[in-house]
């Protein structure tokens, strides 16, 4: 089945693990939010990847490494310890080796047409500059986590 993601361009701090509930993790969500403070975020470069996070067919993806600065590592291991504290181990994939980074596009096209799109925008600096100002609760619909078929659940401003 192939699916939309919906979710706003974003940095995230940790990739896909189990929840014990929705709500629960809701809870810790905004407890965990309001420690956050805004975040500058510096653009490095544009990377391209293989993917099959589409429906599990081989495709594409590009995205923007973003500076691993002492902000997002901060925010990141907080986040880390506070999860542990509070659920347990919530293992994730790269939790050891994570790069932050903003997702531009993925899946849906052949790997030769992510090539192309990269030849071309890899051209431009993206060396600037935004103020993270959001914090948003990606989720998966089913314990499954079907790639692809995960959605921006709650947003906040941060302070």
């Amino acid at each position: 089945m192939k699916r939309k993601i919906t979710a706003e361009s974003h940095v995230s701090l940790k990739q896909t693990f189990f929840i014990p509930s929705l709500e629960e993790m809701e809870e810790f969500f905004d407890k965990y939010s309001a420690q956050i403070h805004p975040i500058k975020v510096k653009m490095e470069a544009l990377q391209l990847f293989p993917s099959v996070a589409i429906g599990g067919i081989p495709s594409g993806g590009l995205s923007i490494r973003v500076e691993q600065s002492d902000e997002l590592k901060t925010a990141q291991k907080l986040l880390f310890e506070q999860l542990e504290e509070r659920f347990g181990p919530c293992p994730a994939e790269h939790d050891d080796d994570y790069i932050f980074h903003m997702t531009v596009a993925i899946g849906g096209a052949p790997f030769e047409n992510y090539q192309k799109a990269y030849e071309v925008l890899s051209q431009r600096e993206y060396n600037e500059e935004f103020l993270f100002s959001r914090l948003g609760l990606l989720y998966y619909d089913d314990d499954m986590i079907v790639p692809g078929s995960y959605f921006c659940y709650k947003i906040v401003d941060l302070k």
